[in-house]
């Protein structure tokens, strides 16, 4: 389209080529933007456009796509009117989560949320006992998501783009430690999706303390990243520091990463991850629902898909567990041929999937299994779908 995409940007400049994209792009998803009203918002519409060269028929799809994950999610009813709100609904949503190690720093000098994740604090081998993928799934969007709010209501006072920079800390890396090709599985799945429902959201990442074996690791995510989500890391020397509190301000950091920014820790409420102790994995045992006598089996054949039909009606919550024989499944819902419940691709290695959701509507709803990206063998999925009353 000829024109120039740049970050540090104020709504009043956008030009006028700009403007005309984002009607256009605002017209095509109005239906959707009801579903999600505060999205509708200009710098909202224009991160689309940047994250996809202005092709607004590629754009569509995959934005009304992801304003029905919000919605569906129930982030409509997410208040968030601070950091600390994120950070308390986090360790509110799971046991497991302190020791998923990562969390918002605040805002640097310019109003960018800052997070800071010390992925080498992290016990994959443990972690991915510790809670359903769907679980982390929904828990890395809502966070996300509600920093989006919190930088939404930034922008609606300074006019100003805003979005978030992130701190990957590797101190402490150990290559046979961390990487567990089963977590990183999954890792890149959420990786993939964080890009594929927040595009140009991300404004730098820095990698600091990098190990001896980063190239090595960079080449195992390299492969799902956006090429913009690759022009924006940086990986940092030893003078990661100065340049952090150059680009970000002293007191916006906690003292483990240069700052001098008040804490009871030099932390931060940043959470440290650890080895994940056995009373916090999953176990059957402690779950009543998991009843293998009360479990149904469906075959889901290479290339194909099979369904579950239920009636509820409006108020009822849908209940449901499964294990899946061998790798992933696509696990969404349907009602009135619309997506109710997103679709995730779900491993159940470790911890069977585990969710529920309210009905909004009286109907049928379809419980789906996909398959269509197995190329060669079925899977048998064993599950246990009920409905509860209101």
């Amino acid at each position: 389209m000829g024109v120039q995409s740049k970050f540090d940007i104020h709504i009043d400049d956008l030009n006028d080529k700009q403007k005309e994209k984002i009607k256009e792009l605002r017209d095509r998803l109005r239906e959707d933007l009801k579903r999600y009203p505060e999205y509708d918002t200009d710098l909202s519409l224009f991160r689309w456009l940047v994250g996809w060269d202005y092709d607004i028929d590629a754009i569509v799809p995959k934005a009304s796509w992801a304003l029905s994950v919000f919605d569906n999610l129930g982030f409509n009813d997410f208040q968030i009117n601070s950091i600390d709100d994120i950070h308390q609904y986090a360790l509110a949503r799971s046991p497991a989560v302190p020791y998923f190690p990562g969390g918002l720093l605040g805002y640097d000098k310019d109003g960018n949320v800052l997070y800071c994740q010390p992925m080498a604090k992290a016990h994959p081998k443990t972690l991915i006992k510790a809670d359903s993928i769907s679980q982390v799934l929904r828990l890395e969007l809502a966070m996300i998501e509600g920093a989006f709010k919190l930088v939404r209501a930034q922008e609606a006072k300074t006019g100003r783009k805003c979005g978030m920079k992130i701190i990957m800390d590797l101190d402490g890396f150990s290559y046979s430690e961390h990487i567990h090709m089963p977590a990183i599985t999954e890792y890149l799945k959420l990786l993939s999706l964080v890009q594929a429902v927040f595009p140009d959201f991300l404004r730098k990442l820095w990698v600091v303390n990098p190990p001896t074996t980063i190239a090595v690791v960079y080449n195992i995510v390299k492969p799902v990243l956006a090429k913009q989500t690759r022009e924006k890391i940086e990986i940092l020397g030893k003078d990661w520091k100065e340049i952090l509190v150059t680009s970000c301000g002293a007191e916006n950091l906690y003292p483990q990463w240069g700052g001098v920014k008040p804490a009871a820790t030099p932390y931060g409420n940043v959470r440290l991850g650890g080895k994940v102790p056995e009373k916090v994995m999953y176990s059957p045992l402690n779950n009543p629902w998991d009843d293998e006598e009360r479990m149904k089996s469906i075959n889901v054949s290479a290339r194909s898909k099979a369904e579950i039909r239920i009636q509820a009606e409006k108020g009822e919550t849908i209940r449901w567990l499964f294990r899946v024989s061998s790798g992933d499944v696509d696990f969404s819902i349907r009602h009135n041929d619309a997506e109710v419940y997103p679709t995730f691709r779900i491993s159940t290695e470790f911890v069977p999937e585990i969710g529920s959701m309210i009905c909004r509507e009286s109907g049928e709803y379809v419980i789906l299994f996909e398959n269509l990206h197995g190329k060669l063998w079925s899977k048998d999925v064993k599950y246990r779908v009920e409905v509860e009353e209101a």
